[in-house]
């Protein structure tokens, strides 16, 4: 079964980003991805062929967390 979600998608060349519904198969990276994690995968002209992926987590204070919370954002211990 393929993946069906919510992308962002930046053309750096046009100028424009959107946000578009997008299906992938269930092998790609965009597919793997669980609870809050986030991936980026950059195509370049040296990425072409096979795009770099970047996933992370979601950082401790996201502003879901911040909203969640009512504005009231504990220290953050978190470091890069």
């Amino acid at each position: 079964m393929d993946w069906l979600g919510c992308a962002g998608v930046v053309d750096c060349r046009a100028g424009t980003g959107s946000v578009e519904l997008r299906r992938y198969a269930k092998d790609h990276p965009f597919a793997q991805l669980q609870g809050s994690d986030n991936i980026i995968a950059f195509t370049t002209q040296r990425y072409a062929s096979q795009p770099l992926i970047v996933r992370y987590p979601t950082l401790p204070y996201s502003s879901a967390y911040v909203r969640l919370h009512q504005g009231r954002v504990p220290p953050c211990h978190w470091k890069p």
